[in-house]
C-alpha cells in the first residue's frame, strides 16, 4: 500500500509543478510575451494529463481484470492455502471501497502438484482470512498464475479451514 501512496503523491507533485509553469506562463503571456504561449498550452496540458492520470490509477484497483471473471465462471475448482495476509493490519471499521487486490496463497489442485500463486480477491474477501486458513479458489489450467477467490465473504467464512 505504501508503494501505491508513493505513485499517488508523485502524480500530484507533478501535477503541481506542472500547474505552477503554466500559471508563471500564462502571467508572461498576459504581459504580451507571447513567446511563452507554447510553454503554457504544453504546461497546461501535461497538469490535466497528470491530474487524470492520477484519477483513473485511484479507480483502476475497483474493476477487476478481464481474466477475472473467465477465471471465476470457467476455471478449475481447487483449494488454495491463505500464506500471508497483511492487508488492513491494525486498521479496525474500514469504511472505504471494496478493491481487488492480490494474496499469496499455496494452490492445490486434485491430482496435481500444489504450487504457489497470488490470488486475486476483493478487499471484503481478504479482510476475515487468516494465514492457513483454507478457501475455495478457482484457477486457470492453462495459466495457473491466474487464480480467484470464489464466493462471498459469509460462504468464505462457512466453508473456510484452518490447518
Amino acid at each position: 500500500m505504501r508503494k501505491r501512496g508513493l505513485i499517488m503523491l508523485g502524480g500530484f507533485i507533478a501535477f503541481t509543478v506542472f500547474l505552477m509553469l503554466a500559471l508563471f506562463f500564462m502571467q508572461e503571456v498576459e504581459k504580451g510575451n507571447s513567446v511563452f504561449f507554447i510553454p503554457l498550452v504544453l504546461t497546461g496540458g501535461l497538469s490535466v494529463v497528470s491530474i487524470l492520470a492520477v484519477a483513473v490509477y485511484n479507480i483502476l484497483p475497483f474493476f477487476a481484470a478481464g481474466w477475472v471473471k473467465r477465471v471465476t465462471q470457467s476455471g478449475k475448482d481447487a483449494r488454495a492455502v491463505v500464506l500471508e495476509n497483511n492487508y488492513l493490519k491494525g486498521i479496525g471499521g474500514y469504511q472505504g471501497g471494496d478493491q481487488w487486490l492480490e494474496l499469496p496463497v499455496r494452490v492445490q489442485p486434485a491430482n496435481e502438484p500444489a504450487y504457489e500463486a497470488k490470488m486475486k480477491c476483493r478487499l471484503t474477501q481478504i479482510m476475515p482470512l487468516r494465514v492457513d486458513s483454507e478457501v475455495p479458489v478457482r484457477y486457470d489450467p492453462e495459466d495457473k498464475s491466474k487464480v480467484v477467490l470464489i464466493g462471498d465473504t459469509i460462504s468464505i467464512l462457512k466453508g473456510m479451514r484452518h490447518l
